[in-house]
């Protein structure tokens, strides 16, 4: 057997170690059950990568049939980029209060007051305060390259009272 050949055959069995053990050693594939703490989670894990000002980590939290206030997915994530990239020089922060949680069969629905505040040194600025009603979904979630999938809690819905304009990008 020629030298390349062997290096390819080890490398191969080695992808394919990794894979059967990242299988057997993966971690838990299936959601919770949807609970007060499951939804303080999700919420926090959203408001946390708003407060970094990481579009792909807000994203991450949305399925990918989103319909955020009319838009979809696409649209949203422009959206969003566009708005972070606006606001300049501060502490962006969003802040969650008063949340709700109703149980209807597979979806759920999550209802928490929201308040952004643009912070800079000279003042405190409220972009805006309303009340977000979310529906939430357990979806499906590829992992290891598609190798794996595990179950999730993912925002399939967004509205707001009173309504958030989203301008077209």
């Amino acid at each position: 057997m020629r030298h390349s050949s062997c290096i390819v055959l080890i490398l191969a069995s080695g992808a394919l170690g990794l894979a059967g053990a990242s299988y057997l050693f993966a971690p838990e594939r299936t959601a919770p059950p949807m609970s007060p703490a499951v939804a303080r989670d999700l919420l926090r894990r959203g408001a946390a990568a708003f407060d970094r000002r990481d579009p792909d980590g807000l994203m991450d939290v949305f399925a990918a049939d989103i319909l955020a206030m009319g838009r979809r997915r696409g649209n949203l994530r422009d959206a969003v980029q566009h708005m972070l990239r606006e606001v300049g020089p501060g502490e962006l922060h969003a802040e969650w209060s008063d949340p709700a949680l109703k149980r209807e069969g597979p979806r759920q629905t999550l209802s928490t007051n929201v308040v952004v505040t643009h912070r800079t040194p000279k003042a405190d600025i409220v972009y805006y305060r309303t009340r977000l009603t979310l529906e939430v979904e357990r979806r499906r979630v590829p992992r290891f390259w598609g190798l794996l999938d595990s179950e999730e809690w993912r925002i399939t819905r967004i509205g707001s009272d009173p309504p958030i304009g989203l301008p077209d990008y």
